[in-house]
């Protein structure tokens, strides 16, 4: 009952502001969730970047990090081994796809410059050093999240 209320919501959301294609409904749960995929709505519609990181105290770590990685080791190998963002470490330092105004300024400008498959070099934070590598760059659909 509560999925068909919180669908019944999502679609009168979606109606009202114009949208003419919906697509990737799924309801697991108590949770309603629908991707605005309107060519005609281009407000949901933001840049994103799909990135990894390492990040590390120093710039001499940093550069131990680059330095492994040219000589071929493994990204998630190195990421649960040194990484000191304890929240990615062990995922391989998987950020997810964020757009802007989500990392810090630093991250955020290094990460939006780089191309698909690219790695950074050291970028200084106020939480340390980081390595990023970019695995995505798109402009994707903002999803909208209701839940009960």
């Amino acid at each position: 009952m509560k999925s068909k209320i919180i669908l019944s919501i999502v679609v009168i959301l979606l109606a009202s502001l114009g949208c003419k294609t919906v697509s990737n409904v799924n309801i697991p749960l108590s949770t309603a969730t629908m991707t605005l995929m309107s060519p005609t709505n281009t407000a949901n519609v933001t840049e994103q970047v799909w990135a990894q990181l390492i990040m590390v105290d120093t710039e001499d770590e940093a550069v131990q990090v680059l330095d492994r990685l040219g000589k071929g080791e493994d990204w998630n190998k190195i990421a649960a081994e040194v990484s000191t963002d304890t929240n990615t470490a062990d995922i391989g330092g998987d950020l997810g796809w964020f757009g802007r105004g989500v990392m810090v300024k630093e991250f955020e400008d290094a990460a939006f410059s780089l191309e698909v498959g690219a790695i950074s070099q050291p970028v200084k934070t106020d939480f340390g050093y980081a390595i990023i590598r970019v695995l995505g760059h798109e402009f994707r659909s903002v999803n909208i999240t209701a839940t009960p």
